[in-house]
């Protein structure tokens, strides 16, 4: 997606008029607010994946611990 976006506003021609420029500024906009949107829902969903793995290795170490604390009393 950014790289297409890059693509396409690397090789546009500057609009010499000012509503066609205006256009092109609304569509850049469009394109950076998806791409903004994106990221930010990539990063919530990545932070996601941290919490849940940091509460399966919490959760295993305190089994992991346990488990050993009872082999060692029986």
């Amino acid at each position: 997606m950014i790289e297409n976006a890059e693509r396409e506003y690397s090789s546009a021609e500057l609009p010499l008029e000012p509503t066609k420029a205006e256009l092109m500024l609304r569509e850049h906009e469009a394109s950076r607010s998806k791409v903004k949107n994106l990221l930010d829902s990539t990063a919530d969903e990545g932070e996601e994946i941290v919490v849940r793995v940091r509460q399966q290795v919490s959760s295993y170490m305190s089994t992991s611990v346990m488990s050993q604390g009872i082999a060692i009393f029986e």
